[in-house]
């Protein structure tokens, strides 16, 4: 990807899925737009029928390429991945109810728990190479927060300073 490149991202007018591919794009400083295609009638032109879709326009020989959401190292997706299931954890609690919410507090915990080991162990911001995984990260911890103070679940007191001294690390290397 070069400086003469511009992106389209195609997602729906939502966080979702391509909130990291949104934030690295604004953290490269990239000049990027982004279309909103009518689902399901565009999926047939989506590669692999899926969303999202990055799109790399290429200015010096005007190639376009396109990339799908996988585009980061099998590691990095796969850590990315494991932050995806906490977010979802999160919404799914949200929606629940009874003995399906009491389960999904604890699954959610242990991911969150997991999360914490993980970034300590891989932790790049402080060497100061961002990374897609910190950018990930943070949209996770973001929204959890986030969701926390709108709806007081407790989770939010598992991704404290206190918690995980890494985490504020990450945060302030992908907020700088």
């Amino acid at each position: 990807m070069t400086n003469s490149s511009s992106y389209t991202l195609r997602y729906f007018d939502v966080p979702g899925l391509a909130e990291n591919i949104r934030t690295l794009l604004n953290f490269v400083g990239a000049q990027w737009t982004e279309e909103h295609p009518e689902w399901p009638a565009a999926k047939s032109e989506q590669p692999f029928g899926r969303l999202p879709v990055l799109i790399e326009k290429d200015a010096s020989d005007n190639v376009t390429f396109e990339l799908t959401e996988s585009i980061a190292a099998a590691r990095q997706e796969q850590l990315r991945d494991q932050f995806t299931d906490i977010l979802l954890s999160v919404v799914f609690y949200t929606g629940a109810e009874g003995e399906r919410k009491t389960q999904l507090k604890e699954k959610t915990i242990a991911l969150i728990e997991t999360a914490v080991k993980v970034t300590a162990a891989t932790a790049t911001s402080s060497a100061g190479n961002t990374t897609y995984v910190d950018i990930a990260f943070y949209n996770m911890i973001s929204y959890i927060r986030a969701n926390n103070k709108e709806k007081g679940d407790g989770f939010a007191s598992y991704v404290t300073v206190e918690n995980a001294p890494e985490f504020e690390k990450v945060i302030a290397a992908v907020e700088a």
